[in-house]
């Protein structure tokens, strides 16, 4: 048998449940709300970061000669999940930022090492020139060996002593042509101009004379 009042209390138990639901209800729709307003908000930034990176490339590109940025986004269908294609996008766009420092750095370096030292790169150019002096050096010293003259032999060992003078000013004059940065000033000196290691460079060249000497022994002996 029911008891009296029975019907009443589960018709207020049905509408606590009911309010329940629609407590839960407008709480889910509270986060939606903020989970909107955030994406928005971040899709804005978004924007607006990008179109900075648009006007910052397009001026590295006409410093530089080369064509503007297209301007017309490539159309891309309706994300699946909204949240994580925004976490993708703020990734590539920190990647875009990452990537147009390293382009501004790089063009105002030299188009040639541009990640080196000047110093390093420097004395690669002048070794290079200081080997090619070397093997002219070992060459004269093999001719003079089969030279009878005095004289001539004289003239050729001379000409052996001076090999690294033009092979210092080749490397010079190329510091001067490949060290040049693309844009602006970054590899230029305190002093305003291209840095040129001229000492490190008479070294490198001139001590290739040490190893023409001890050759020089073994030749003409």
């Amino acid at each position: 048998m029911t008891r009296p009042g029975s019907g009443y209390d589960e018709y207020l138990t049905a509408l606590r449940d009911l309010d329940n639901v629609r407590a839960a209800q407008d709480q889910a729709s509270a986060v939606q709300r903020d989970q909107r307003t955030g994406i928005d908000t971040t899709v804005e930034r978004l924007w607006q970061r990008l179109s900075d990176q648009r006007d910052q490339l397009n001026r590295l590109a006409v410093d530089c000669g080369l064509p503007a940025v297209p301007t017309q986004p490539t159309p891309t269908p309706p994300p699946a999940d909204p949240q994580a294609e925004l976490t993708i996008a703020v990734t590539d766009v920190d990647s875009a930022d990452t990537g147009y420092a390293d382009a501004h750095y790089l063009a105002h370096r030299p188009k040639f090492l541009p990640r080196w030292r000047a110093d390093d790169r420097n004395g690669l150019i002048y070794g290079l020139y200081a080997l090619l002096s070397l093997f002219a050096q070992v060459g004269v010293l093999a001719s003079a060996a089969g030279t009878e003259s005095l004289g001539d032999m004289i003239v050729e060992v001379l000409t052996c002593v001076a090999l690294p003078l033009p092979a210092w000013a080749a490397g010079w004059l190329t510091i001067g042509v490949v060290s040049r940065p693309v844009l602006g000033e970054g590899t230029l000196g305190p002093n305003g101009k291209l840095v040129r290691n001229p000492r490190l460079g008479a070294v490198i060249c001139f001590s290739t004379l040490v190893v023409s000497c001890a050759l020089g022994n073994i030749y003409l002996n």
